[in-house]
C-alpha cells in the first residue's frame, strides 16, 4: 500500500497520514466541525472526554486552516463547568487573567481531577 509502513506500530501515524491527505476542498467541513463544537454538552460525557472532544474537533479545524485559540478553547469548558465547580471555576478564572492557565496544564488538571 502506498505510504504505508509495514513496521509502523502506532495507528496515530496512521491516522495522522490519512488527514493529510485529504483535499483542501474539504473545508466545506468546517461549519459541520464548528457547529458540532458549539453543540457539544458535557451532560452526554464526563468533563475529560469532553476536553478530549474539544481537543479532537479545534485540532481537525486547525488542519482545516481554521486554527483556535488555546484562550478560546479554555474559555470553552470553563464555561461548561461554571455550574457544577464554581470554586474551582473561579480559581482557573484568575490563573487565566493572570497569565498562568495554559491549555496543557488546564488539560493535566482535568485528567487528574477526573482520574
Amino acid at each position: 500500500m502506498a505510504g504505508w509502513k509495514e513496521d509502523e506500530e502506532d495507528p496515530k501515524d496512521l491516522y495522522d497520514l490519512v488527514l493529510s491527505t485529504i483535499p483542501e476542498s474539504s473545508e466545506h467541513s468546517i461549519p459541520r466541525l464548528f457547529y458540532k463544537l458549539m453543540d457539544l454538552k458535557v451532560d452526554d460525557t464526563t468533563l475529560l472526554n469532553y476536553s478530549i472532544k474539544v481537543q479532537e474537533i479545534t485540532s481537525r479545524l486547525q488542519q482545516l486552516g481554521l486554527p483556535i485559540d488555546d484562550k478560546i478553547k479554555i474559555l470553552m469548558v470553563m464555561r461548561k463547568i461554571k455550574s457544577n465547580h464554581s470554586r474551582w471555576h473561579s480559581s482557573l478564572e484568575r490563573d487565566l487573567y493572570g497569565g498562568t492557565l495554559t491549555w496543557e496544564s488546564f488539560m493535566l488538571d482535568i485528567m487528574i481531577t477526573n482520574s
